[in-house]
């Protein structure tokens, strides 16, 4: 995931996280994972005062950051995470052993590379 993040990042797409953590655990968890601080922003829960799935925090992102979610690609581990995001427009991912992050995000048409053809 991480490798992916840093490929869309570097080619330029803007990317977002959207957390149910408190504002303290995220504070602490960008200072032990610098990757959490390559999102050009960040929605968190704890600041909110709503949770994913409520559609609620996925305007408040979209609205925040001037995004559209037909324009949008929201994964997540939790089916019903993706489910609303979806019916608010965003594409869906549900993150789950099995499922090609590379394969689904090239489908949507984003620049990562396919690390089958990178190890062959």
């Amino acid at each position: 995931m991480v490798d992916i993040l840093r490929e869309l990042v570097d080619a330029g797409v803007r990317t977002f996280a959207l957390s149910n953590w408190s504002r303290r655990t995220f504070d602490i968890a960008r200072h032990r994972f610098p990757f959490l601080g390559w999102f050009e922003g960040v929605v968190i829960s704890g600041d909110e005062g709503v949770t994913k799935p409520d559609p609620a925090i996925y305007r408040a992102l979209l609205e925040r950051y001037g995004v559209a979610a037909e324009d949008a690609v929201f994964i997540d581990d939790r089916a019903a995470n993706v489910e609303a995001a979806e019916a608010l427009g965003f594409r869906g991912v549900h993150l789950v052993p099995g499922v090609d992050l590379r394969e689904r995000l090239r489908a949507f048409g984003l620049p990562v590379a396919d690390q089958r053809a990178a190890t062959a």
